[in-house]
């Protein structure tokens, strides 16, 4: 008897749509033009999630284990922090309308309290070599949180305005090793921009989050398919490059945020 194929086939049956408000959005949708590129969620994905179409490609057996296993790492986290009498609270929800009729919808994981002070907290678990030194460092970087959780944290000190600071806990899936990154919001010249450990990241700005979910409605609203914000397929010469860069050869065939895009198929069919 194959249990694992069992197991298998029943969770990696394909998710249906998702009813929501196409026009109430999620931090987790966040992008942002820097110079001539995009990070964060690309449109056309978004676009796909906000009308509530049928994901194509379902999230293979792996990947569950590995969300599962980050809810049971941030579950114990906020059992340890409730144990040593920091936490405040869990699973907090807020809805922010902003001026120009924008509506982002907010859930935080938990806040912490020290020294008459409360955080943001913001648990995230990430495995393997290369997820590891990019966040963590290695013995000749540093390491930095990833630039889709930035975004992501940005939104959630603007809309619970009361928390000052958020804290990025990352915990290693394969050894339990953790690091923290502080996060705030400072204002120069009319600009909300993002501070890490203090340091001043002039690149990142609310603004800038902002004027990308203004593109996006825009879209909703006029039922227009947005383009690609990222390579759903390399071509030849995107691989030569592609391998100068890295001076090794590539078997990437597109961008990461395409191959695990959930509407990687859909978005193929459309062009």
């Amino acid at each position: 008897m194959d249990f694992t194929k069992i197991i298998n086939d029943t969770i990696t049956e394909p998710w249906g749509a998702r009813k929501r408000d196409p026009h109430v959005f999620w931090p987790s949708e966040a992008s942002m033009v820097v110079g001539d590129h995009i990070i964060g969620k690309c449109h056309r994905a978004a676009f796909y999630s906000c009308n509530g179409i049928s994901a194509t490609n379902p999230i293979d057996p792996k990947s569950i284990r590995k969300m599962e296993a980050g809810r049971a790492i941030e579950q114990n986290e906020h059992k340890f922090a409730e144990a040593a009498g920091i936490l405040v609270g869990k699973n907090i929800k807020a809805r922010k309308t902003y001026p120009d009729g924008l509506i982002i919808s907010a859930e935080i994981d938990a806040v912490y309290a020290h020294e008459e002070q409360e955080f943001i907290i913001e648990i995230k678990s990430i495995g393997g070599y290369y997820a590891r030194k990019s966040v963590f460092g290695g013995a000749r970087t540093s390491g930095a949180p990833k630039e889709d959780h930035l975004l992501q944290t940005m939104l959630y000190l603007d809309i619970f305005p009361k928390y000052g600071e958020a804290i990025i806990r990352y915990i290693d899936r394969t050894d339990c090793d953790t690091m923290e990154y502080v996060i705030s919001l400072f204002d120069l010249e009319g600009v909300t921009m993002l501070a890490v450990d203090g340091q001043p990241h002039p690149d990142f700005s609310l603004q800038r989050i902002m004027a990308r979910y203004k593109s996006l409605d825009a879209y909703i609203s006029s039922d227009t398919l947005p383009p690609r914000d990222y390579c759903i397929k390399y071509s030849a010469e995107q691989k030569r490059a592609i391998n100068r860069t890295l001076k090794t050869k590539t078997t990437r065939v597109r961008d990461w945020q395409c191959s695990y895009c959930r509407f990687q198929s859909r978005c193929l069919k459309d062009g």
